[in-house]
């Protein structure tokens, strides 16, 4: 399996289970900064997964496995959220 898809798809949910301690926080807390960095950092891992088995996939490698291609489209999907709420509270 990929470890850039599958890290990707740990820090995304490590950040969702930060979600509700950082919403109880407040919006200065530091722990919703932690949880939007850890969700940034997700995102751009789940990217880089992806790419990497878009590649094996083209090339026919032995190493290729289609859950991670699964596991890294998943992370993208729940990191959405929150890098819209990461864009909120920077521009907002």
């Amino acid at each position: 399996m990929n470890r850039f898809s599958v890290a990707g798809f740990l820090l995304v949910v490590a950040a969702w289970v930060l979600f509700p301690s950082a919403i109880q926080a407040g919006s200065g807390s530091s722990l919703l900064l932690i949880m939007s960095a850890l969700n940034f950092l997700g995102f751009v891992s789940a990217v880089i997964g992806l790419q990497q088995s878009n590649r094996e996939r083209n090339q026919n490698e032995a190493s290729f496995d289609p859950r991670s291609r699964t596991i890294a489209k998943t992370a993208l999907v729940l990191a959405l959220p929150g890098l819209l709420l990461l864009f909120l509270l920077i521009f907002g």
